[in-house]
């Protein structure tokens, strides 16, 4: 076994289906009939859901997952709360029992990994943040769930104790740094810990937040009840729409996972998730199968040709 193995790990990319990752790790001109999920779990033994943060999703669609990943007995989900319990925080029973719907099929089949509940980098670690953490915690506390927070004032002994006490992991992120951005700092709790790599695309990340703050500028300036009646209709015009995934292009060079991988194994965690965000042209496919390698999962593994082709520095871990 490596001398950086993890007892446990649970390697996997966020979400799934993306048109660029095609000809780069799904076949070229993979389309209408194809089983994205089911060549996705040949190589991966999870995944983060990002389409529950946007949408309820009908139950009927988690026994599709469960259809499809049958063959994979140690294949696992993790489910993104809806934005609306970590965004808008507004919910009630209704939306409450779509979440649960869905994770309480994969749980009955033995494929949830967990429940993520992320939050902004506005989100600061305050005493009503903290109070609301602890309400959704007592909602979803029949599953396992993990906690990102991306503000520097989460980074307390208090918060971790805190994480302790209500059972929940606190996920180590990896992100630009920028302003009070968390830093990426291990953490375990009984034995678990979950990696998230976001990339480190300074600028774009930079670029996307001023893009953000200008369009929340414009809409408030267009707001027609902050107007006074006799006001003269504002010219200005909106901000371009721009590709709100660009912050996520970066690809991690080998010294960079080794240098993450060696951080999370010296934190003695015996289980591992560690999810790759950076998913523009596949990068996020690259950095998982390196990840799995650096973390010692297995000496060599099954790389489709796609993603040899597009990413040669896979050759040598290929099995």
């Amino acid at each position: 076994m490596d001398s950086t193995a993890v007892p446990g790990l649970w390697a996997g990319t966020a979400g799934w289906s993306y048109k660029d990752w095609e000809g780069v790790f799904y076949p070229a001109g993979a389309g209408k009939g194809f089983d994205f999920l089911r060549f996705y779990a040949e190589y991966f033994n999870t995944v983060e859901v990002n389409a529950t943060y946007y949408a309820y999703l009908r139950t009927d669609t988690a026994h599709g997952w469960v259809r499809k990943t049958e063959e994979k007995k140690d294949f696992s989900f993790i489910v993104k709360l809806h934005g609306d319990f970590t965004h808008k925080r507004q919910f009630g029973e209704k939306e409450i029992a779509a979440m649960k719907g869905l994770l309480d099929v994969l749980a009955a089949a033995g494929k949830l990994g967990g429940v993520l509940i992320q939050f902004p980098y506005s989100f600061a670690g305050n005493a009503p943040n903290a109070a609301y953490v602890t309400r959704l915690n007592k909602v979803f506390e029949g599953y396992n769930r993990f906690l990102e927070v991306r503000h520097a004032s989460w980074n307390t002994p208090e918060a971790q104790r805190a994480c302790g006490d209500m059972g929940v992991t606190l996920c180590t992120i990896d992100q630009p740094q920028i302003g009070e951005s968390l830093s990426f700092t291990p953490a375990v709790l009984n034995g678990v810990a979950y990696v998230r790599l976001h990339g480190r695309n300074k600028e774009a990340w930079k670029h996307s937040i001023s893009q953000l703050s200008a369009k929340r500028s414009y809409l408030e300036l267009h707001d027609p009840l902050r107007q006074p009646r006799s006001a003269e209709p504002a010219t200005t015009q909106p901000p371009a729409e721009e590709d709100p995934n660009a912050r996520y292009k970066y690809l991690y060079t080998r010294s960079e996972l080794a240098a993450i991988a060696a951080a999370v194994y010296k934190a003695g965690a015996r289980e591992v998730y560690v999810i790759t965000n950076n998913h523009p042209q596949g990068y996020a496919v690259a950095n998982a199968f390196e990840l799995m390698h650096l973390l010692g999962n297995r000496a060599s593994f099954p790389v489709p040709d796609t993603a040899l082709q597009a990413f040669p520095m896979l050759r040598e871990l290929a099995g």
